[in-house]
């Protein structure tokens, strides 16, 4: 009777080890998929973080070669976007005796703006009466053909003659 348990007691203690060998494979495998997602997920944010600093230095180039391009009128609106972003923020913090003169700077920026808006339409204008087309138009004043095609036909009514 007691060989019969001690049968037992074997068969019992081998089908665990083999339970236990086979968890432990399970676990490795599963510890395996689990470092190879880690590295990949590393992977990506690598990939990610360089494209991210790519685009970034793209950004800043082309910033560059605009403000190269338009001189003074990038620097203007740059200052003027920026201004606008600080004066978001800090309004509460202006003292009132200096808030009169950031509003006279935004009017003088805005008719600035306008000047030139106004410039350009004088100037199409003018090219449309010597006889250029609005693509010749367009290329001379640096801007779109259908902005020229916007500024004759929704000014001509204003005195302008097209």
């Amino acid at each position: 009777m007691s060989t019969v348990f001690l049968f037992i007691s074997f068969l019992l203690h081998f089908v665990t080890f083999y339970l236990i060998i086979i968890l432990f494979t399970k676990y490795r495998t599963i510890k395996q998929h689990e470092e190879s997602q880690r590295k990949l997920l590393q992977e990506a944010e690598d990939a990610l973080s360089l494209f991210l600093i790519e685009m970034k230095d793209e950004n800043e180039k082309f910033l560059m070669q605009l403000q190269a391009k338009l001189g003074d009128q990038s620097e203007s609106i740059m200052s003027h976007t920026s201004s606008h972003r600080t004066d978001e923020h800090d309004e509460q913090d202006v003292p009132k005796h200096l808030e009169n003169l950031l509003q006279s700077k935004e009017d003088i920026i805005d008719m600035e703006e306008g000047n030139q808006e106004e410039d350009l339409r004088t100037k199409a204008f003018r090219l449309k009466k010597e006889g250029y087309t609005l693509e010749e138009i367009a290329k001379k004043l640096n801007v779109g053909k259908t902005e020229i095609e916007l500024f004759i036909k929704f000014n001509e009514n204003d005195g302008f003659p097209s």
